[in-house]
């Protein structure tokens, strides 16, 4: 049950990608509202927040000295960089890889697995329900 349970939340992590870059409060939130019962869970999406969406907390001087006074860094790969829910919505490619082959004129694969296109028109269509209201986080 545990590892269902992980695999389950992880599966919630990987989709903070996908929610517009707006959202992504809201998407923490509700990580943190949903832990699983698995100690290093707590420590996966404190790393993951720190790293990825709020920053890293930090104390800044002040002028008393018993008032400590707490501000967040930037964090190091800001969503900007590795959100691709307006990719998706635009169906551009959401991997450097694919861009990167494409401003060298490199053509892309000819063929696509049946389940790889239907991946990518569920992942569309979710995007398109987020971003309407249809859907919640």
């Amino acid at each position: 049950m545990a590892n269902d349970e992980v695999r389950h939340f992880c599966g919630m992590v990987d989709g903070l990608a996908f929610l517009p870059v707006a959202d992504l409060p809201e998407g923490m939130a509700y990580l943190k509202e949903n832990l699983p019962d698995v100690p290093e869970m707590a420590e996966l999406l404190a790393y993951f927040d720190n790293t990825y969406v709020s920053g890293q907390p930090r104390s800044i001087n002040s002028d008393r000295q018993l008032v400590l006074r707490l501000r967040r860094s930037p964090p190091t790969f800001p969503p900007n960089i590795w959100n691709v829910h307006d990719a998706t919505l635009a169906n551009q490619e959401r991997t450097n890889n694919e861009l990167l082959q494409d401003a060298r004129g490199q053509l892309p694969a000819k063929r696509q697995k049946r389940s790889y296109v239907q991946q990518q028109q569920r992942l569309h269509t979710i995007c398109i329900e987020r971003s309407n209201g249809t859907k919640t986080v």
